[in-house]
């Protein structure tokens, strides 16, 4: 990769309090005002300050939009006030407008593919999620180590290599490179005639269409999003609503799990950016919150699509939202899964009371404004190449 230069662009992508003007990055990342608990541009999962309870509730009150009895405020048409920090789709009464839109209808001039990507093991390169002015990763420390995170990431970055695992970042609505608001969509996709990512950009990729929002198929809203995003020249702003596609291994098997209230910043690498060839980004920062309904939710799918084996009695794991607290399902058969060769099954079973036992206590993130904590922060590392969308896969038969 070209040297980057951080201060001729910074593209940040950032859920915090923002109030009505933009702060500096510092502002943003880390050291939010602690009296913006009124303030209806705040979520709480992102605010760096210590009313992070108290925000989710009025974080809601900025965008609505088109549908009965809807109408729509702000540029970036996200959608449906609500009192938790959910972000928009489909599904909802007033969903966004793209939703009824073809996938076919999107601008796709600027993208950009991930090349790298890191789950992280301790906070070095995290955000504040708790408002002590200091970085959170519980996520990576308390269940990811149980979950073997060194071989995650070797695994992630060999499926992202060899184009087994393609993640493109596109930027909607931007319409030029020096700067501009946009909705950034995260979309899975495949190499189209290339055999490797090239550093330079204008890497062909095909969009997978089931990345559309599930409610509808084919449509132009992403499943998951990052939403009221700015490039601009050495400056960061702040986003409202996010959910991200946070990609895991467990024992073998490519996961992705919801990544809410994600704040992203990376430096555009110029001379590896263009109109024809997409947008470069070094230094790239993925911080969030994963909640514990979400991860262990995942958990149960894959088991129940994958491990017949263990010749379940229910999901492989409950979680109680109330009392947050959870049980591993005592009728798994790991030795049945390893008869079969199934030892990805196998392995899971044998962490499953390791991860519910460590995760439960390290639980730092209060998603849903009750003042109890029920996720953990996360931090990530990436870089990406600048991506042409050369065109759409239509989603797998079911």
């Amino acid at each position: 990769m070209g040297d980057y230069k951080p201060y001729l662009f910074v593209l940040a992508l950032a859920i915090a309090a923002c109030g009505n003007n933009p702060k500096s990055s510092d502002d943003v990342v880390t050291n939010n005002s602690t009296n913006n608990s009124n303030n209806s541009n705040n979520i709480d999962v992102n605010n760096a300050n210590t009313n992070n309870a108290n925000n989710v509730n009025n974080a809601n009150n900025r965008h609505t939009n088109n549908g009965p009895g809807c109408s729509e405020v702000g540029g970036s048409s996200l959608s449906t006030p609500r009192t938790n920090h959910e972000p928009p789709r489909c599904s909802d009464e007033c969903p966004p407008p793209a939703c009824n839109e073809s996938i076919d209808t999107i601008d796709w001039r600027f993208a950009s593919v991930v090349s790298s990507f890191e789950l992280l093991n301790d906070a070095e390169n995290a955000h504040d999620y708790t408002g002590d002015d200091e970085p959170d990763n519980m996520f990576g420390p308390s269940v990811l180590q149980t979950l073997r995170i060194a071989d995650q990431n070797t695994q992630i970055q060999a499926m992202i290599e060899d184009g087994s695992y393609v993640l493109v970042l596109h930027y909607r609505g931007l319409d030029e490179l020096s700067g501009g608001e946009y909705l950034l969509g995260f979309w899975r996709g495949e190499w189209d005639g290339i055999e490797e990512l090239s550093a330079q950009g204008g890497n062909p990729i095909l969009v997978d269409s089931s990345s559309s929002d599930p409610a509808c198929q084919d449509c132009a809203w992403p499943a998951y999003y990052v939403g009221d995003s700015i490039l601009a020249v050495n400056q960061v702003s702040s986003g409202y609503y996010s959910r991200l596609p946070l990609p895991m291994v467990v024992f073998g098997s490519m996961l992705e799990v919801p990544l809410m209230g994600a704040t992203i910043a990376a430096d555009v690498v110029v001379e590896n950016t263009s109109v024809e060839g997409g947008i470069g980004l070094a230094n790239g920062r993925i911080g969030g919150v994963v909640r514990a309904a979400d991860f262990f939710r995942t958990l149960n799918e894959f088991a129940d699509e994958n491990c017949k084996c263990l010749d379940l009695a229910g999901p492989l794991t409950s979680w109680n939202t109330e009392t947050r607290s959870g049980t591993c399902n005592g009728t798994a058969d790991g030795d049945a899964c390893r008869a079969e060769g199934k030892e990805d099954c196998a392995l899971l079973v044998d962490a499953c009371p390791v991860v519910m036992a460590r995760g439960s206590v390290a639980l730092d993130v209060d998603t849903d404004g009750d003042e109890t904590p029920d996720g953990w922060s996360m931090a990530t590392k990436f870089t990406a190449y600048g991506a042409v969308v050369t065109g759409i896969t239509p989603p797998p038969t079911p």
